[in-house]
């Protein structure tokens, strides 16, 4: 992994120096997996959006006519604090040496909530539109994706029904959770199993692409409130899984109380203790 275990049990540390709406003095300690609790208002969600616009320096369209400031600290592989500025475009500075880019890439995906699928008769289209992604994505990401652990998904098809005068196609799902080889339609699913769908190809593609190189899974995603605590409880674990090489950040105001959140770095945004002096 890009960010290895610091002597804290924390992969790497955030600490905010200036920011419009997250409190100046805000220090989170990020591990593998890590849940950001608090309501609206609390700067879990500007957090999330602040980790995607560092690591992939794409500032997002409501960060466009703000200023913020914020140092990581990392362990891996020299102990140098990178700090970020980004004020319309992102910089990094790492010691003296000012950076174009991050200095340790990853694959980052950031699953968010967005209007609900389009109706579109391209299946791509359709999950790339939900996704904020390229139709192209879409389609490495599946072909990338080892669907072993998935929950639901056991395998992905895509069939072209059209070439000319565009590319049209369609996703079959292959499902672990029915006993028939059959594939299901992509459409033919509820609301909530293409929300299962997404996630399961998210996880798959990361589980895939985290052998070879560093990745993360960034949520702020209230679908995930549609799965009910069970299964959500078993995505929980899912995401603990030794074998999941990436790192997953979630941001929720929701606690679920019947989730097992042992080895989860917990953080409570409605409390105090995350800001220190620094």
């Amino acid at each position: 992994c890009c960010f290895r275990e610091m002597h804290n049990g924390s992969y790497f540390n955030v600490r905010i120096k200036e920011s419009p709406n997250i409190k100046v003095g805000t220090v989170v300690h990020f591990a593998k997996t890590t849940v950001l609790f608090g309501g609206n208002g609390t700067g879990k969600s500007s957090i999330i959006e602040m980790l995607y616009t560092v690591l992939t320096s794409s500032v997002l369209t409501r960060w466009e006519d703000k200023r913020m400031q914020a140092v990581i600290d990392v362990d891996n592989p020299v102990n140098h604090p990178v700090t970020i500025t980004m004020d319309k475009i992102v910089t990094y500075k790492a010691g003296n040496c000012n950076l174009a880019v991050f200095p340790y890439p990853m694959d980052v995906i950031y699953l968010h909530d967005k209007e609900r699928f389009t109706e579109v008769n391209d299946d791509l289209q359709y999950v790339a539109d939900y996704m904020g992604k390229e139709r192209k994505e879409i389609e490495t990401m599946i072909q990338v994706a080892d669907f072993s652990h998935a929950l639901m998904v056991d395998a992905v098809e895509i069939t072209e029904v059209r070439s000319k005068p565009y590319r049209e196609c369609r996703i079959m799902v292959c499902r672990k959770d029915y006993n028939t080889s059959h594939p299901w339609k992509l459409k033919q699913l509820s609301d909530t199993e293409r929300s299962r769908f997404v996630l399961d190809l998210v996880v798959s593609y990361l589980y895939a692409v985290s052998k070879f190189r560093p990745a993360m899974l960034l949520m702020d995603w209230g679908n995930i409130f549609s799965f009910g605590e069970g299964l959500v409880g078993q995505y929980m674990r899912l995401f603990q899984n030794p074998n999941m090489n990436f790192q997953t950040i979630i941001a929720s105001h929701k606690r679920w109380q019947s989730v097992e959140w042992s080895g989860w770095n917990l953080v409570d945004f409605d409390k105090n203790e995350i800001v220190e002096e620094w």
